[in-house]
């Protein structure tokens, strides 16, 4: 009787350990309720070695990045530990490395390999040795992480937390993509109870950035991608990567649109084409979708272009708006191209909007692509915008509230006295997956594309305005609240050479997607396989 006693109380104590196993892990953070702006929970590093599938253990750059203190500190701290822990949750997501077409044609910025971008997955922490992750006993990758060249991963410290509250005119957000190298970007919490949202969880213009200005360029330039600064602007950032990375790949300036990247406004000073994420399932072109509000004359006016380009439409980001012009001509009769107009004779080479990625169900996210930037040479031009971020909230309760989740790309800045070049191209929408096993009500979920930017001369020279954003991707559990994937508006001219057409060749960007009725996600519990059997694997492993 004895021994039998025994022998039940070792079993239970077993469940009782593997149940904790399973659940405790959840909520270890403690209850938040965050009453300022701006507030970071994420803590962000980079993968330092390639990881297989199946593989139990990944090495990082820094383990102390994953620290509570790593970044702001004290009130910005919610874990009850600084240094990270077994039992602390881990995102592993594929940042950039995908190929693209590197061709001096339309086929330019095509992508060709998406080279697992944007792929993720959640592990639990089981044991640190300095820079090395083992998992918790059971959980291993189900996707490889390449690292190298262009290819980064990051690894990102997630709070479990009990309860959130956000109160009205605070906000929860992540580090901006690029503030540090190859991290950031992403706004990721659990929550095992209830989330409540009366201010918002934000990931508006953190995504990839908008290309940058420059102060060099010449005439008649109609290039997709230049090594030569004098031939365009640069290009929007995108899942392939930046700057240096489109330095080895034939050029980083031109009008071609790496990827979810906008484009840059070809020489001599056109507008820079929007940053794209989600696909709304219109075939692209590049061309954007143009702004008829101004009814027959603007119609008139884009027609001009190309016969019925006034009904032409894209997926993807906007078009940049046309070059430099130093005549005052009529736009609704006088086409683009036309020596009539002077200068640089009002050439249609702005920037192409960004392509639209591969957004499948919740496989992949993808942050917004930056604008590119508008060509200048007078030190008035503007940088593209940033692109939106991602937003990942999961609650094991409710989410509710009267606030928002938002990962919005950026509205490009307008030129700058004396407003003679170009503006750049509005950021792409980011993504936002929103998770509730019970209801989610109240709240507004937002992943819109960011404005062109505007040109602001007045006097009878004109330049391009930029290219509108296009719209993100949103993945919720529900259809009971607001959600939005707007496309970004094109910039306008305020030049007295077009008043009739403003929008001077700018074209907006395109919707991006929703996606209804999302199933709340599987994680595997993988307990001690004497008191019960593992659950289906998912995004999350849960040792």
């Amino acid at each position: 009787m004895l021994r039998f006693l025994q022998r039940s109380f070792v079993l239970i104590a077993l469940g009782i350990l593997s149940f904790s196993s399973a659940f405790a892990q959840r909520g270890k953070d403690g209850a938040e309720t965050i009453t300022a702006l701006d507030r970071i929970f994420n803590r962000y590093t980079t993968l330092s070695a390639s990881a297989t599938v199946g593989a139990t253990s990944i090495t990082v750059a820094n383990i102390g990045d994953l620290a509570a203190g790593a970044i702001g500190g004290g009130s910005n701290n919610p874990y009850t530990t600084a240094a990270l822990a077994p039992c602390d949750l881990l995102m592993i997501i594929k940042m950039q490395g995908a190929t693209i077409n590197t061709t001096n044609t339309t086929a330019y910025g095509n992508v060709t390999n998406y080279n697992n971008v944007g792929t993720y997955e959640f592990v639990e922490v089981g044991s640190i040795a300095g820079n090395v992750i083992t998992f918790s006993s059971g959980c291993s990758l189900t996707s490889a992480y390449t690292i190298g060249g262009t290819e980064r991963v990051q690894v990102i410290r997630v709070p479990r937390l009990t309860q959130l509250t956000i109160n009205a005119g605070a906000s929860l957000t992540g580090r901006a993509w690029g503030t540090v190298a190859n991290t950031g970007g992403v706004v990721v919490v659990e929550v095992n109870g209830n989330t409540v949202i009366n201010g918002s969880i934000n990931a508006n213009n953190i995504g990839y950035r908008g290309g940058a200005i420059d102060n060099n360029t010449d005439y008649g330039i109609n290039v997709f991608r230049s090594a030569n600064n004098t031939d365009g602007a640069e290009k929007g950032e995108s899942i392939v990567g930046y700057q240096a990375d489109y330095d080895g790949l034939n050029g980083r300036y031109g009008r071609g649109a790496p990827a979810n990247g906008g484009g840059g406004g070809n020489a001599h000073n056109a507008g820079g084409g929007g940053g794209s994420n989600g696909d709304n399932g219109v075939a692209y072109n590049g061309l954007g979708n143009p702004d008829v509000s101004g009814g027959v004359p603007w119609i008139s006016a884009w027609n001009l272009e190309a016969a019925s380009f006034a009904t032409n439409t894209s997926s993807g980001g906007g078009r940049g708006g046309y070059s430099y012009a130093a005549n005052n001509q009529d736009a609704t009769t006088t086409a683009p191209g036309n020596a009539g107009w002077g200068g640089d004779n009002r050439a249609n080479v702005g920037g192409w909007g960004g392509k639209p990625l591969n957004t499948n169900t919740n496989t992949r996210l993808f942050m917004g692509g930056g604008g590119g930037a508008g060509d200048g040479n007078n030190n008035a031009n503007a940088d593209g915008g940033d692109g939106g971020g991602i937003a990942y909230v999961i609650s094991y309760g409710n989410i509710s509230g009267s606030g928002s989740i938002t990962a919005n790309g950026q509205t490009a800045t307008n030129t700058v006295p004396g407003h003679n070049d170009a503006p750049g191209g509005g950021g792409g929408g980011g993504a936002i997956a929103a998770f509730a096993s019970g209801t989610i009500t109240g709240i507004s979920i937002n992943a819109n594309g960011g404005m062109g930017g505007n040109q602001l001369i007045t006097n009878n020279e004109s330049e391009g305005p930029g290219g509108g954003g296009g719209g993100g991707y949103i993945y919720t559990t529900t259809t009971a609240v607001t959600r939005t994937v707007a496309a970004g508006a094109n910039g306008t001219t305020n030049s007295g050479a077009v008043t009739e057409f403003i929008p001077n060749g700018a074209t907006r960007g395109a919707t991006g997607v929703i996606v209804n009725n999302a199933t709340f996600p599987t994680f595997d519990e993988r307990v001690d396989i004497s008191v019960t059997a593992s659950l289906s694997a998912g995004p999350y492993c849960i040792g």
